[in-house]
C-alpha cells in the first residue's frame, strides 16, 4: 500500500494518517506538499513586504539615514524576509527530518520528511493567524497574542529574551506535540527519549532563529 499524504487529514485525523505511514509499504517523497507549504510562506512574506510589516521597527531611524540609504535599508529587509520565507521551511523540514531519522529506530527518512512537513504545516498556520492582528492593530510578531512575548517583556527587558520567548507559541508547541504523537506510533524508541529528542532540536532552531534576527538587524544598521 502506497501512503497518501493529506496535510489537513493528518491534523483532522493523525492517529489513522500516521498508523498508515507506519504500515504502507510505500511513501511517496512529500516534494508537492512541501512546495506548497514554501509557496504559502512565500505569499505571507509578500503581504508583509507589501505593508511594511518587517520595515516598522525601522522607522525611527529615518532622520539618522538619507533618503537612499533609508530605502535601500528597507529593500535589504524585504528581499531578506523572502528569501527567509523560502528557505527556512526546507531547512526546517530537512534538518528535523535527518536529526530524528538518525535518532531514532525502525523510522525511514521519507517518513520523518512527512511529519516534519506536518509540523510545517501547524507553524505556516500560525504566521498567517497571526497577520490579521499585525495588519488591524500593528501588534509586532514578538508581540503575538498567540505567544509568550508579551509575558516576558513583563519581567525583563532583555531584547533577546523577549524574541525568544516571543517565538514560544502555540502552535510552536503543538508542532513538537503533533511531532512527538507521530514518533510515538513510528518509533521504537521510549516516549520520554522521543519528547526530550523533539523539544531539543526545536528549541535549538528557535535559538538560531533568535540569533538570525538579531544578525540581521545588525548587518542592515
Amino acid at each position: 500500500m502506497t501512503f497518501r499524504f493529506e496535510l489537513i487529514k493528518s491534523l483532522k485525523d493523525p492517529y489513522s494518517k500516521f498508523y498508515q505511514l507506519k504500515i504502507s509499504e510505500g511513501v511517496p517523497f512529500p516534494f508537492r506538499k512541501i512546495a506548497l507549504l514554501v509557496g504559502v510562506s512565500l505569499l505571507i512574506a509578500l503581504i508583509r513586504l507589501f505593508f511594511a510589516l518587517d520595515t516598522a521597527n525601522i522607522s525611527a531611524l529615518i532622520t539618522e539615514y538619507s533618503a537612499s540609504e533609508f530605502e535601500l535599508m528597507k529593500v535589504m529587509i524585504g528581499l531578506g524576509g523572502l528569501a527567509d520565507a523560502a528557505l527556512s521551511p526546507i531547512v526546517y523540514v530537512f534538518f528535523t527530518s535527518l536529526i530524528l531519522w538518525a535518532f531514532l529506530d525502525e523510522v525511514s527518512f521519507r517518513q520523518t520528511l512527512v511529519v516534519s512537513t506536518v509540523s510545517l504545516f501547524i507553524l505556516i498556520i500560525g504566521k498567517a493567524a497571526l497577520l490579521p492582528f499585525e495588519l488591524s492593530l500593528g501588534i509586532p510578531a514578538v508581540a503575538s497574542p498567540f505567544a509568550l512575548g508579551v509575558a516576558a517583556s513583563k519581567l525583563t527587558e532583555n531584547d533577546y529574551f523577549i524574541h525568544f520567548f516571543g517565538g514560544i507559541s502555540i502552535f510552536w508547541v503543538a508542532a513538537i506535540v503533533i511531532q512527538i504523537y507521530a514518533y510515538s506510533i513510528l518509533a521504537m524508541n521510549r516516549k520520554r527519549f522521543i519528547v526530550v529528542l523533539t523539544v531539543s532540536i526545536h528549541f535549538l532552531i528557535l535559538l538560531v532563529a533568535v540569533l538570525k534576527t538579531f544578525l540581521g538587524i545588525y548587518l542592515t544598521l
